[in-house]
């Protein structure tokens, strides 16, 4: 689960692979209005690029997102994803990035770019902003089948960082190479890397609160056991890791967690909300009981 605020404070909320009357689609939305929700798209198929979608085979799940400029429009980062093993999730690649444009009036998708590669990194897989800038973090999104302990590939544990002027999310990056930003991703470097928490992946939440910016992940995602914490006055960092706590697990053996993320309210200044995904280590038992795999929200002081 992802969340952006809108700004009439509505909240848009979108899904991987959500059931959805009983059907897996593998991108869903919904919008919060106070306490009401109300679900986009039909039941039927995925929210976004369902005509680009070859369900198990080629997908495409939405990543950050950030309100335009000009207040009317939100701009998703979205990645397609093709399976190159014999069964669902067993080797899936990005193969493609887009940026897709959802008018805040219809809540639908008016404009999709394919956007340049930038190497192993997707840009736009954690988006937030400060007054001046929109800040898109990288991961690599290569994790599973791979030829490493726990399948996930080594770029998984590099956070890099690109910016653009605040709200224009098409305007031309600029990176960051250690000491200053520069144009070219290949100048980029690691922001986070495998020296936080001791994680060889990475799959950092990164958002400005007003003053610093503080970052969650669930160390090494799916294979790990706690959930991180980090702050930093800057957007490149460095992050101080200032918590790390037991993952909140639903159940037994059979049951994990992945994914923490960020929810845009605070209790009060300083105590944020956040959510983790469920689910079972081979999905079956999720599929059998939709509670497991249904997220969970909790609170920290940072």
């Amino acid at each position: 689960q992802r969340t952006v605020r809108l700004p009439d404070d509505r909240v848009l909320w979108t899904f991987q692979d959500a059931f959805i009357g009983g059907r897996m689609v593998h991108n869903a939305a919904m919008v919060q209005s106070g306490r009401c929700f109300t679900m986009l798209g039909r039941a039927d198929r995925s929210w976004l690029l369902a005509g680009r979608t070859d369900r198990f085979e080629r997908w495409h799940w939405i990543l950050g997102g950030e309100v335009g400029v000009h207040g009317n429009a939100v701009h998703l980062f979205v990645v397609e994803m093709t399976e190159t093993g014999d069964r669902y999730l067993e080797r899936p690649r990005p193969t493609a990035m887009r940026r897709v444009v959802v008018n805040l009036d219809s809540l639908k998708a008016v404009k999709m770019v394919l956007l340049d590669p930038t190497g192993l990194h997707l840009y736009g897989w954690s988006v937030t902003s400060n007054n001046r800038f929109t800040y898109l973090y990288s991961h690599c999104y290569r994790q599973f089948g791979c030829p490493t302990l726990f399948g996930f590939a080594p770029c998984s544990e590099s956070v890099k960082v690109a910016r653009v002027p605040r709200g224009k999310l098409w305007a031309a990056r600029q990176y960051w190479n250690g000491s200053e930003w520069v144009r070219g991703y290949r100048n980029a470097v690691p922001v986070v890397d495998g020296s936080f928490a001791f994680s060889g992946n990475n799959p950092a939440q990164i958002r400005f609160d007003g003053s610093r910016f503080v970052l969650i992940e669930k160390r090494d995602d799916w294979w790990g056991s706690t959930v991180e914490f980090g702050v930093s006055k800057s957007p490149h960092g460095p992050f101080r890791h200032v918590a790390s706590i037991p993952e909140p697990a639903k159940g037994g053996d059979e049951c994990n967690t992945y994914f923490a993320s960020w929810v845009p309210w605070t209790v009060r200044p300083g105590v944020s909300i956040w959510g983790l995904s469920h689910n079972t280590w081979d999905g079956t038992g999720s599929i059998g009981d939709i509670r497991v795999y249904r997220p969970t929200f909790h609170v920290i002081g940072v």
